[in-house]
């Protein structure tokens, strides 16, 4: 076994076979490296051919420099590398070759900004929570990012967040000052968090806040991660979990403390469609501050007219992909919720759209107690 680049491939079947123009060639496995921003079922999207099947050589040639051109021309990447690996070489002349792929990438840094929030008619009332966002991505050439929000309607305030790699560490830090018009409190919040690990695996980790309000808060969240929203490998089920303990401390010697637990299962049904279910189960006790109440997560009810200190929730999706373009994903929702004995109910559609630097604008139309068309990105 020994790693060679396709050119010396190339030469070496034509000095065996003499012909290489039928070499059948089969691709074991591929693996993408150097994306410390972008998903890698983005990547695998603008690929022309797949793991686990044959090409003759000049097929795959051919569709290795395809691909190529399609991912340098996302603008996301400074360079695009095709690298293999012999893992059988062939024996006799016609004999099959089997290969491992590593497409490498190097990125670039990128700037990004846009609305977010969501408006609504409820029980004959309007209401409405928006935003504007920028944020930049690949800040320190390691997939550091820094977001800043400001509010445009019925808040006041600002909102920062930079996080970023050390090694296997990953770090958070957070400010926000917010006026909230609805709850008509005004509360300041630091935020600083540490987590171990990347990928699929057994990520460990532990979030401090500190917010400031009618009272002082401190709040510890210990969580321990598993699993991925993004496909790993080519399996058609995956799965994501977090159980995060937390405990809460107030200025005026009370306090507060509970489990939140989520969990995301994730099938792909056929013809690229998943179906997408995250389910939670959530409780506490004490003397909660507003912050750390849970609110309704029920797209189509406006989320702070309902809280308590438990929620049971299941968010169901499925995202079909638009046949002639791959950055399209229509996604019809419904939604439960369970909480301050009340029982919530919406659903509606979703348009993700994914720009040039593969982060979905989400924009959903959502029928429940009212109407809410809400509209974001997801990080």
């Amino acid at each position: 076994m020994r790693p060679a680049y396709f050119f010396l491939l190339l030469f070496c079947i034509i000095i065996t076979a003499g012909s290489a123009s039928g070499q059948p060639v089969l691709i074991e496995k591929i693996d993408i490296e150097g994306n410390r921003v972008t998903h890698d079922a983005y990547i695998r999207s603008f690929l022309t051919f797949e793991d686990g099947k044959k090409y003759e050589l000049d097929t795959l040639l051919n569709e290795i420099n395809r691909s190529k051109e399609r991912l340098t021309r996302t603008g996301l990447f400074e360079n695009v590398f095709f690298n293999d690996e012999v893992k059988k070489e062939n024996a006799v002349p016609g004999d099959m070759m089997i290969i491992d792929l590593t497409i490498q990438v190097k990125e670039k840094n990128y700037f990004v900004f846009g609305p977010a929030g969501y408006l609504g008619f409820e029980d004959r009332d309007f209401y409405a929570k928006t935003a504007a966002y920028a944020g930049y991505t690949n800040l320190f050439g390691n997939a550091s990012r820094i977001r800043l929000s400001v509010p445009l309607y019925r808040d006041t305030g600002i909102s920062i967040n930079q996080s970023g790699p050390v090694g296997k560490l990953r770090y958070q830090l957070g400010y926000a000052y917010v006026n909230d018009q609805f709850l008509e409190v005004k509360s300041h919040t630091i935020t600083a968090g540490l987590g171990y690990g990347s990928g699929p695996g057994i990520k460990p980790g532990a979030l401090l806040e500190l917010h400031s309000a009618d009272l002082i808060s401190f709040c510890f969240f210990p969580y321990i991660e598993a699993g991925a929203r993004e496909r790993p490998d080519r399996r058609r089920t995956w799965y994501t979990a977090r159980i995060s303990p937390f405990f809460g401390l107030n200025s005026d010697n009370s306090s507060f403390f509970g489990l939140i637990n989520t969990a995301g299962l994730y099938q792909d049904i056929f013809l690229k469609i998943v179906y997408a279910a995250t389910f939670e189960a959530s409780a506490g006790t004490g003397d909660f501050p507003h912050q750390y109440l849970f609110y309704s997560n029920v797209r189509g009810t406006q989320f702070q007219k309902y809280s308590s200190t438990y929620r049971l929730s299941v968010s169901n999706e499925f995202h079909i992909p638009w046949p002639t373009n791959n950055r399209i994903t229509l996604v019809p929702f419904w939604d439960i919720n369970y909480l301050a004995r009340t029982f919530l109910v919406g659903g509606g559609i979703g348009l993700h759209f994914f720009t040039r630097y593969q982060d979905p604008l989400v924009f959903d139309v959502a029928f429940g107690k009212g109407v809410m068309l809400s509209f974001n990105v997801r990080h």
